[in-house]
């Protein structure tokens, strides 16, 4: 069940089958029951029960996609910072002169590295001066791999372990730090939102709601072909929209809401120009 709060495309299913055999669960229920049980009264009681969910079921679906594209669009600007002061701490590697050439190359591999793990879906930068590492564990395929995290810290040891015999060379060294320890920040903000889910209690709770709402469609609606339709789009849209909020929540997957790698490929084409 948690591959529901993790998988768009199974969420979406999920829902999709839910509610549609709802309805037909309420269609098969309403040719069973009594036809005492179908007045007036009781028609206009499921109608007014129906309203009630749909008013809490729309209000949360309408925060669930908010917040969720809030959380995504907020975690691809802070990639995009990532990639820019990956930029700014090479640009004062390179102030530094040749004697950070080494870490300039650790910081190239690094950013190869990053992209090849991170967006494992993609053709890989090429050369073969950064090491392919595999996920920690088959979730972990991302930023947050643990041997990116080696690799950067190596990198943050070298930079404070720059000469700092003359003035010149000290203004450069800590101009360094200072380029580290922001994207040193940034990179921890993203392993803080990195691949967040989507509550798995939350997501039946309200999905139960909609169950509920579809049987009572089911049990009121005419027997035609064009309220068959309008239960069937009606449940597809219901769907698309958990499939959105699960797909929000997945940032670097492969899905039709990601953050790109443009950003990280932009940082590792400057680190390349002469």
């Amino acid at each position: 069940m948690s591959a529901l709060a993790q998988s768009p495309l199974y969420t979406g299913l999920f829902v999709l089958v839910c509610l549609a055999g709802a309805a037909l669960f309420g269609g098969l229920i309403r040719t069973q029951i009594a036809e005492r049980h179908r007045s007036r009264e009781t028609i206009e009681l499921i109608q007014v029960s129906v309203t009630m969910l749909v008013t809490f079921a729309s209000i949360v679906l309408g925060l669930l996609v908010s917040s969720s594209k809030t959380a995504f669009d907020t975690a691809d600007g802070e990639m995009h910072n990532y990639a820019i002061k990956l930029i700014e701490l090479d640009r004062a590697l390179r102030d530094a002169g040749p004697v950070a050439d080494d870490i300039r190359a650790q910081l190239r591999a690094y950013t190869a590295a990053a992209i090849a793990s991170t967006w494992s879906e993609e053709p890989s930068p090429k050369g073969d001066y950064y090491p392919r590492l595999a996920p920690d564990n088959p979730n972990d395929i991302d930023i947050a791999n643990s041997k990116l995290g080696q690799m950067i810290n190596k990198i943050g040891v070298a930079v404070v372990n720059l000469p700092q015999d003359g003035l010149v060379e000290r203004e450069a060294r800590n101009a360094a730090d200072r380029q580290f320890r922001d994207l040193d920040q940034n990179r921890w903000y993203l392993l803080s939102v990195e691949n967040p889910t989507v509550d798995l209690p939350f997501l039946l709770t309200l999905v139960l709601w909609m169950v509920i709402v579809f049987a009572c469609f089911g049990l009121t609606a005419p027997t035609n072909p064009i309220a068959t339709i309008i239960i069937i789009l009606g449940a597809a849209a219901i769907a698309s929209a958990m499939y959105v909020i699960v797909d929000l929540n997945t940032l670097f997957d492969d899905g039709i809401f990601s953050i790109p790698s443009t950003y990280m490929h932009q940082a590792l084409r400057g680190m390349e120009a002469p």
